[in-house]
């Protein structure tokens, strides 16, 4: 059996670190500066038709362990996402997972901010 690459192990590694720690995005906590936290972020689309064509809705849902963030997030906070750049995001609809450890709450875009 081959022995892996470096560069193999390397890939594998950061899949695995990525899983685990989530992707980089910046949060601002009301009235605080921005910081950068590493958070679990999906990006679903789907695509609603209309009589004249269709648009594709985002329903991104981001999981915050609360060691990192352990007041909930509010309505006022502000969330910048590297896939996104150039809009601001606010979180909503937040809850607990299950396990009772993580914020997990949908996004909704803040316009003339």
């Amino acid at each position: 059996m081959a022995r892996a690459t470096l560069d193999e192990l390397e890939d594998r590694m950061n899949t695995t670190v990525s899983a685990i720690l989530g992707s980089p995005i910046s949060y601002t906590v009301f009235g605080q500066s921005a910081q950068t936290v590493q958070a679990h972020v999906t990006y679903p689309d789907d695509e609603v038709g209309f009589d004249a064509g269709s648009a594709m809705l985002q329903d991104i849902t981001v999981e915050i362990d609360m060691a990192i963030l352990p007041a909930r997030p509010r309505d006022k906070d502000r969330i910048a996402l590297p896939k996104r750049p150039g809009k601001v995001w606010k979180p909503v609809n937040v809850t607990r997972h299950r396990s009772g450890d993580q914020w997990v709450f949908r996004l909704k875009e803040v316009r003339d901010e």
